[in-house]
């Protein structure tokens, strides 16, 4: 996978902090565009679950995503601190300090594997099937359908109640991405010249 240098200079401290202990931050991110509004089916299914206040949810998405106006205003009135980013160039420092996150299947997936961050995710694109089951198949992501409140639910709850599943997630991810594809493919191109 050809990911960003920040993501191999943030893999050690990554995986010199695994994902156990209590769940305070969650990280949301169903992609930039998110035309579905992916984003507000999650806040909407999280607003009617009995969550710690204490919890802290970031939601990341672009800066011209249609449903934009929306989450805002829904993440105003969640009863748990809720923060929205429009656009980041943080995205490996918001994976690092989340214990997991809800996301697309789309290229990020490699992203959250190479910081171990355990995920819940859905299918928002075909490009993104192959993707989605491979990581269900390993066991780095728990892979459910937009629309599926409860089985949404269920799988947060899960992530909540067991930091053995967490831990086990983290570190089957970390085994699929290493973050050095780019520098794989750049001594390729060097050898061939």
């Amino acid at each position: 996978a050809l990911l960003r240098p920040e993501f191999s200079k943030l893999r050690s401290q990554a995986l010199s902090q695994p994902k156990v202990g209590q769940v305070r931050e969650i990280l949301v991110a169903m992609g930039g565009t998110d035309q579905p509004n992916a984003t507000g089916w999650v806040l909407d299914t999280l607003a009617k679950m009995d969550l710690d206040p204490d919890l802290h949810l970031t939601v990341v998405m672009g800066p011209t995503a249609p449903h934009l106006g929306s989450v805002q205003d829904q993440a105003a009135n969640l009863p748990f601190r809720t923060t929205v980013l429009a656009g980041t160039n943080e995205m490996g420092v918001l994976m690092l300090q989340a214990d997991f996150a809800i996301g697309a299947a789309g290229s990020t997936s490699w992203e959250r594997c190479a910081l171990g961050l355990p995920a819940i995710i859905t299918i928002l694109a075909e490009n993104q099937r192959n993707i989605a089951q491979a990581l269900e198949i390993a066991k780095a992501a728990i892979v459910l359908k937009i629309g599926e409140d409860e089985v949404l639910r269920q799988a947060v709850i899960k992530m909540l109640s067991s930091q053995t599943n967490r831990f086990k997630m983290s570190r089957i991810a970390t085994q699929i991405c290493d973050a050095r594809g780019t520098k794989r493919v750049l001594k390729v191109l060097q050898e061939g010249i």
